[in-house]
């Protein structure tokens, strides 16, 4: 059993016809990990040596909730109508809402999961409502996510720690948070370049350069991914050591988009997407203005 906590007990079984093994394993399993959530899964958790059946049966008995992944090759499989009716017997009247049918084909739906409400993919299968729903009813932490907001906080505050050290280039703060093959490691990299380059910095006295985070919102991106919505501010205020003047002002409160994947069990960001700078007719004065001070 896939386990994150010490009751043996406390884990959640997954039917699915093997037909459907793929989207299982790209989209299911790593939102119950995220969730804190134990599972059984047959391909890793069935002992050799054993009667499918009764093992099934032992499973779903001792299991809390039972998710259903509803497909059309699910209602023409055999051993998916057994685990259904096991779990159905159960708790015959839905009391305990043991029986979470999780739906990617209306056309999927059992008679026996027809009055059950649905955790419904069939049109939109990165529909992060779905997904908080179906988190909450079989009981994982929804605060999963706060980790990859951590991770893209954290993101963040290392893209603002590397442009602090500079006009040293150094990157390992970077490398803790971002894929070293992604566009965003590789857009702040070329960006380190090009001011360590002209010398210009952020680090001397008084420079009143900052960043806040004031929104970060997660959302599923297909598979084993997410895409992270942040609202930033920024001021960076640049100084050029050749000529000991302010040269440049970057003073934006923008959307971004950060792409999360996970990569060999971590998750990273692997991209970003940003606006560019708003053209103002008085910042380009000021920044004119500052080149001669």
């Amino acid at each position: 059993m896939t386990s994150y906590q010490n009751k043996s007990d406390d884990y959640v079984f997954i039917s699915y016809r093997r037909t459907d093994f793929d989207w299982v394993k790209a989209y299911l399993l790593p939102k119950l990990k995220v969730w804190k959530v134990n599972y059984v899964i047959d391909h890793q958790d069935f002992l050799p040596g054993q009667r499918i059946a009764g093992t099934i049966r032992d499973y779903i008995r001792s299991s809390r909730k039972v998710i259903f992944v509803c497909t059309r090759e699910f209602l023409d499989s055999e051993w998916c109508r057994e685990e259904l009716e096991t779990a159905r017997a159960e708790d015959p009247g839905s009391i305990q809402g043991k029986s979470i049918p999780v739906v990617l084909d209306k056309l999927g739906v059992p008679d026996l999961l027809s009055d059950i409400i649905w955790c419904d993919l069939s049109n939109d299968q990165n529909d992060a409502n779905e997904w908080r729903k179906l988190c909450v009813s079989i009981g994982g932490s929804w605060d999963g996510y706060r980790a990859i907001q951590d991770l893209v906080a954290a993101a963040i505050g290392a893209e603002y720690s590397v442009y602090k050290q500079l006009p040293k280039i150094k990157l390992k703060k970077l490398e803790n948070h971002f894929d070293v093959n992604g566009g965003a490691y590789k857009r702040i990299n070329n960006l380190l370049v090009q001011h360590s380059q002209k010398k210009w910095i952020i680090s001397n006295e008084h420079n009143p350069s900052t960043y806040l985070i004031l929104d970060i919102q997660v959302k599923p991106n297909g598979g084993d991914g997410y895409v992270a919505e942040t609202k930033e501010y920024w001021y960076l205020r640049w100084y050029s050591l050749r000529d000991q003047k302010y040269r440049h002002i970057y003073n934006e409160t923008n959307q971004q988009l950060y792409k999360v994947q996970n990569l060999n069990g971590s998750y990273k960001v692997v991209d970003n997407i940003y606006p560019a700078p708003r053209k103002r007719w008085w910042r380009s004065i000021l920044n004119y203005v500052l080149k001669f001070r």
